[in-house]
Parts: C-alpha cells; structure tokens; sequence
C-alpha cells in the first residue's frame, strides 16, 4: 500500500474504505468510463512527451490535483457515506 494510500485511509474506517474501492472498482469497470479514462490518459502521456516546459506544468498540476482530492475526500465522506447503500 502506498503511503498515499495510508493517508487517505486512516481517515476512513477499514470497511468503509474498502466499500469505496468496490463503488470506484465498479464505476471504473464500466466500458464507457474506462474507454474514456484510456483516451485522456493517452492524450495527456502523448502532451506532457511533447514538451519539457509542458511537463513540468503538467507535474506542479498533478501535485496539486492530489491534494485537492485528498481534501474533498475527508470533506465529502459524510455524503458518500451516506449515499452508498443506494448505489448498490
């Protein structure tokens, strides 16, 4: 486990954070989601090798993007929590 992975799940109880990898599992494994997760990420692969100047933008973003995420998460578990047992 990565210790991203660590941090984001000593804020969530273990059964609580393993439900949300099934509901993400779930979502990611949908052929429309999936096909268009590959599209982007091959996009954005194909723009960061084009350019030195575009990749170390593209770095900072991502950086920032993770955290941002690592902060919704916490601030929107209780929602999350409470909408799950109607996703399933």
């Amino acid at each position: 486990m990565s210790s991203e992975e660590k941090a984001e799940n000593h804020l969530v109880p273990d059964g609580q954070a393993l439900e949300q990898q099934n509901v993400i599992s779930r979502v990611a494994g949908l052929t429309l989601v999936s096909s268009t997760c590959d599209m982007v990420s091959s996009a954005y692969t194909s723009t960061k090798e084009t350019s030195p100047y575009l990749k170390s933008v593209c770095d900072v973003a991502e950086k920032g993007v993770k955290t941002l995420t690592a902060a919704a998460l916490c601030g929107a578990q209780p929602l999350v929590t409470r909408l799950e047992p109607q996703s399933e």
